[in-house]
């Protein structure tokens, strides 16, 4: 084998192992996406039922496991305003 197969072999398995990569690291956020909206689904329950720590927690765990979701945070916030906690609602 020349140095040049050698040289275009290598770049072909690195960019190979970039693309799968990748690919698991997309699967592994969506998994986490769709966990955390099941967990927050759940909490909203919860939160229903006046449970609202629980919730609360429940809701932080979500926004870690999608933190670009804006959604949580305004669930966590409600929460607060219906403990009348108003300081941590805002």
């Amino acid at each position: 084998m020349t140095s040049t197969t050698k040289k275009i072999l290598a770049k072909l398995l690195t960019v190979l192992f970039i693309a799968i990569t990748t690919t698991n690291i997309q699967a592994q956020s969506q998994e986490d996406k769709d966990k955390a909206i099941e967990i927050a689904l759940e909490a909203i329950k919860i939160m229903d039922n006046g449970e609202y720590k629980k919730s609360i927690g429940m809701l932080e765990k979500s926004m870690k496991l999608d933190p670009e979701n804006y959604n949580y945070p305004y669930e966590i916030g409600l929460a607060y305003v219906y403990q009348k906690d108003y300081k941590n609602a805002i």
